[in-house]
């Protein structure tokens, strides 16, 4: 009987020991699962700003783009404004020149 209650001492005791184990286990786990969520929700949001900020620099350069395409369609225009002048002033110079020659 001493024998079997010593026995049943070392199991109960090996028992609380693995059990003792397991709880630490458990714990250790689940402070590795918060320190892996709290990376991985920070992980998250540093890419959240970046697609924001990604977003914004995309705005930023259709907004250029149109600028520029608007400037040159501007230049475009005052470019070909001054050649018509250019042409007038051409032609009144040629027509003054004719009328200059014809007289004498």
């Amino acid at each position: 009987a001493e024998a079997r209650a010593s026995s049943l001492e070392r199991q109960v005791s090996q028992s609380e020991a693995r059990l003792a184990s397991h709880r630490g286990s458990d714990e250790e786990n689940g402070e590795l699962l918060q320190r892996v969520r709290a990376e991985s929700i920070q992980k998250g949001q540093e890419l959240y700003a970046k697609d924001l900020r990604i977003a914004e620099l995309e705005c930023a350069l259709r907004r250029a783009e149109l600028s520029v395409a608007a400037a040159q369609e501007d230049a475009q225009e005052m470019l070909s404004a001054k050649r018509r002048e250019v042409e007038q002033l051409r032609a009144s110079a040629l027509a003054s020149a004719a009328s200059v020659a014809a007289r004498d």
